[in-house]
């Protein structure tokens, strides 16, 4: 059976060290959410008290409609009929691919002819079919990890767990194998968690993506929502590549402190950080007709194949840009930008913020 997942005031903390604060979260089912975030921000340790790997310190965790966890309460892992593939792959490099997959059938003491028929379903989602004999240690990085996912789902699971399960394969295998792991779960239909680092991964596979911080939830959304919608100044920053700079909201204007004024989306007042994305940066050779347009020159500048990555100077800032196709202009060239409005977003700034311009390259 399907299952939603519902995470409530979990709180917990190593002695005086809070690894997570009190964060709510619904998960629907067969959704798959990522938690998102730089290290210490309390993501692996939520998917950890998912798992029962970790007692509560207080909060409760239900699977369904059944509390599986909660103060001074926790049902053992292997009795919430969950499913986890690690980082490690954590498989046995002694066993067969299929001795491997049929492992904790083995141990729920299943029928033969069950277990051949789970594992050899499994097998061919993953697309091992051909490789049931083989040893895991005679196994490519990307196989092993296979393997790994296809011992999970055998086993039926209510809930799918990843761990940062891609981090160890080389850059080419981990962008394939993002596709394939979403492919699969949707196929499945099996709500999921997964943990990551990655904003670009996180990007690919999620239905939703939980943004989190010091133990504490930034932000929750869809991909498009956080990229284009950030709520907060570390939203804009660790989702993607942003241009970030102290300001003042007057009506429809934003008056940055190095001088420049920008029209934009709205009307707001007071004191607010000014955000745009590079690629919303639009370079030309001749000045357009329009509003933020501005005179810039060339910086630095970077081809990376399918774009070029451009800093200019405009107005005594520093401003980044993104040009795709790419094209080539060398530092010191002269050029314009232009910044379409509806592509600039205000947030208000707290007071203690460092009032000097800056680019953000989280």
């Amino acid at each position: 059976p399907m299952s939603g997942l519902s995470i409530r005031k979990l709180f917990k903390a190593y002695g005086s060290v809070v690894a997570v604060d009190g964060i709510d979260l619904e998960i629907a089912e067969g959704e798959l959410v990522v938690l998102l975030g730089p290290s210490g921000c309390g993501k692996t340790t939520t998917l950890r008290c998912i798992a029962g790997l970790e007692d509560l310190s207080d909060g409760s965790i239900l699977i369904g409609d059944k509390v599986v966890s909660e103060k001074g309460r926790s049902l053992p892992p292997e009795r919430r009929e969950i499913g986890m593939v690690f980082q490690s792959y954590a498989i046995w490099p002694h066993m067969t691919v299929t001795e491997n997959v049929a492992f904790g059938l083995k141990l729920k003491k299943l029928p033969k002819a069950e277990i051949d028929s789970k594992v050899k379903a499994a097998l061919e989602l993953v697309g091992l079919t051909g490789y049931s004999t083989r040893h895991v240690s005679q196994l490519s990085g990307g196989q092993q990890q296979r393997v790994a996912l296809a011992r999970a789902m055998a086993l039926e699971p209510r809930i799918l767990l990843f761990d940062e399960p891609l981090s160890n394969l080389d850059a080419k295998l981990r962008e394939k194998m993002r596709f394939e792991l979403r492919q699969i779960q949707q196929r499945l239909g099996i709500t999921s968690v997964y943990v990551t680092h990655d904003q670009q991964e996180a990007m690919v596979i999620a239905d939703r993506i939980v943004l989190m911080r010091n133990g504490v939830i930034e932000q929750i959304g869809s991909p498009v929502d956080l990229y284009h919608r950030p709520r907060t100044r570390f939203a804009a920053e660790f989702v993607g590549l942003a241009n970030i700079y102290p300001g003042v909201a007057v009506g429809d204007e934003a008056r940055l402190e190095g001088g420049l004024k920008l029209k934009v989306d709205g009307k707001q007042a007071g004191n607010v950080d000014v955000i745009f994305r590079p690629e919303h940066v639009r370079v030309l050779e001749k000045k357009p007709d329009g509003v933020n347009v501005v005179k810039a020159r060339v910086k630095e500048s970077y081809f990376l194949g399918n774009t070029t990555d451009l800093v200019l100077t405009a107005a005594g800032m520093d401003i980044r840009a993104q040009l795709s196709p790419a094209k080539l202009y060398g530092p010191g060239s002269d050029l314009w930008i232009q910044i379409d409005p509806e592509s600039v977003v205000l947030l208000p700034r707290l007071a203690e913020k460092v009032a000097t311009p800056e680019l953000a390259t989280a």
